[in-house]
């Protein structure tokens, strides 16, 4: 099985190009030349990802955060029709997000991340392939998130595993995957 990931070299993305290093796995990061900030960008990686079964879509651009939810427009309408399945990282903070995220960029990636799961659920109506998974994990242990002290923090490990499980279950029907630990704010 090929599989395409962007963001894999930090926090979460990082877990799942571990997870699956026994894969063909194609990597799609800023690390190694990618950016899905514009269209130019985000259609190279969908031309080298056409021969993936698997596209894990990771990577949030703070310089475009609608950039998540045009890259999976512009994979589906490539994979349309096709016996593949492309898999979506939201949050399950979407709707909480500003008790932990403050101003304009929690705003935005709230905002962006509604989006793409709208974007998700429309398309499931449009074609039942590719297969579309939308995977919303709650706050993560992570770098960029060790200073917040709100309680539990999922292990990046764990999400790792569900993902690989996700990608080799067949016919693995879940369309949103919500793993929602909300923290509590005694930090206990």
């Amino acid at each position: 099985m090929k599989i395409a990931l962007t963001g894999h070299t930090s926090g979460i993305g990082k877990e799942f190009a571990e997870a699956l290093k026994d894969q063909k796995l194609k990597c799609f990061s800023r690390s190694n030349g990618y950016s899905i900030d514009t269209k130019t960008e985000r259609d190279r990686i969908v031309r080298e990802a056409q021969d993936c079964d698997v596209f894990i879509s990771n990577a949030f651009s703070d310089e475009n955060p609608w950039a998540q939810t045009e890259l999976l427009f512009d994979l589906w309408q490539v994979w349309r029709g096709l016996n593949k399945r492309i898999i979506l990282i939201s949050s399950s903070n979407t709707h909480r997000w500003e008790k932990i995220m403050h101003g304009t960029r929690g705003i935005q990636y709230r905002t962006a991340k509604q989006s793409l799961e709208n974007a998700a659920e429309q398309l499931w109506n449009e074609s039942d392939w590719p297969l579309i998974n939308i995977v919303a994990p709650t706050l993560m242990k992570i770098e960029r998130t060790k200073h917040l002290k709100f309680g539990h923090q999922m292990d990046p490990k764990d999400l790792g595993d569900a993902i690989r499980r996700i990608c080799f279950e067949q016919g693995h029907q879940t369309r949103k995957l919500i793993f929602n630990w909300w923290p509590n704010t005694q930090g206990n």
